[in-house]
């Protein structure tokens, strides 16, 4: 038998079957998990590593460290140029760490916030789609389920995408329809 076709309902219907399989296996919900925690990292390195890096550190003009009676130069095409002492130095270096910080905690409590409802939403135990009310025509058993979903074929720089109601049965029965939104 030659492979569905491009945008095909066949083609559709595979492409929730397959949906089907990485919600039940359990990957979708890893994959999240572990990309979330692997954010938070990412937030917690930019917070305390990256946001103190010249906590309590001498300022620094033009790469030499600077002394209490000093005054630095600072060319920027930004608008932040000009002529400054130790302490506005000073002042600067803390001021880029705070931010590095704020984003830093942000990312890491955004990602902490988020690990129990993704966790949930991409259980194992949770069916893929919603069910339908009617028996299925194959088997007869009531466990017809539908949803809502898109394939996306990339041809070049354009992407096509195709959408659906795909209605599919259990697993061992093996019906499915697919059907216009």
């Amino acid at each position: 038998m030659a492979p569905p076709t491009v945008g095909s309902p066949q083609a559709l219907i595979n492409t929730a079957i397959a949906q089907r399989q990485r919600l039940s296996s359990g990957r979708s919900q890893a994959t999240a998990v572990i990309t979330l925690l692997v954010l938070a990292g990412i937030g917690l390195l930019l917070a305390l590593v990256v946001g103190s890096v010249h906590a309590g550190g001498v300022p620094t003009c033009d790469g030499k460290p600077m002394g209490q009676d000093d005054m630095c130069q600072v060319f920027d095409s930004r608008g932040g140029g000009g002529t400054f002492t130790y302490q506005q130095m000073l002042d600067r270096d803390q001021s880029k760490d705070t931010v590095w910080r704020v984003i830093g905690w942000g990312l890491t409590g955004t990602c902490v916030l988020l690990i129990v409802p993704v966790a949930r939403q991409l259980s194992p135990s949770k069916p893929w789609g919603r069910p339908v009310d009617t028996a299925c025509p194959r088997c007869g058993a009531r466990a017809l389920r539908e949803r809502l979903t898109t394939q996306s074929v990339t041809r070049g720089r354009t992407t096509h995408s195709y959408r659906g109601i795909v209605t599919l049965c259990s697993p061992d029965c093996g019906y499915a329809i697919t059907r216009r939104p």
